[in-house]
């Protein structure tokens, strides 16, 4: 069965399942930031703390896109 021919909402589930995983994903990034930033703390290696916090930001921005698009499909029951 071709994807075009599946029934409406069939392919929601692959959806969810990548906006979770993204969230996921999001949730490590601020994880191994954190680590990051404070390994550069306890060595006094500034540009270690920066490319934690970075790494910290990047996970928070991709952890609430996955939040967002999952509300929007809530919202309109459409994918995106």
């Amino acid at each position: 069965m071709l994807l075009e021919e599946q029934p409406h909402g069939a392919c929601g589930g692959v959806r969810v399942m990548n906006e979770a995983k993204q969230k996921v994903k999001g949730v490590g990034e601020q994880i191994k930031g954190k680590a990051r930033e404070v390994g550069g703390k306890m060595t006094g290696n500034t540009s270690e703390q920066l490319r934690g916090k970075y790494e910290q930001a990047k996970g928070k921005t991709r952890s609430a896109v996955a939040d967002m698009a999952q509300n929007f499909e809530d919202e309109t029951d459409t994918e995106i």
